[in-house]
């Protein structure tokens, strides 16, 4: 990717977050999705040009209250190049 190249080097944030009634149904799902994201080819759905898939961030959430709900957050970052 020199000077004259129309290719460009990006990151893709994104954050899931994972809603649930208790503690355990959210550590549960969180942990399905983290083995799930670590496990699939992304490069077929997307761009075919994906590198450097990372998870920034992990952290619990929860909401107190009456309907207090628990959740997680989880934050991955994926590196591609754009164009040809």
């Amino acid at each position: 990717m020199g000077a004259q190249s129309t290719l460009h080097w990006t990151t893709l944030d994104a954050e899931i977050r994972v809603w649930a009634r208790t503690v355990k149904e959210r550590d549960v799902i969180s942990q399905d999705i983290i083995n799930r994201l670590r496990t699939v080819d992304i490069s077929l759905y997307v761009l075919g040009k994906l590198y450097g898939f990372e998870f920034t961030n992990v952290s619990n959430n929860d909401v107190d209250g009456i309907e207090g709900g628990r959740n997680k957050i989880i934050n991955v970052q994926y590196k591609f190049v754009l164009g040809e």
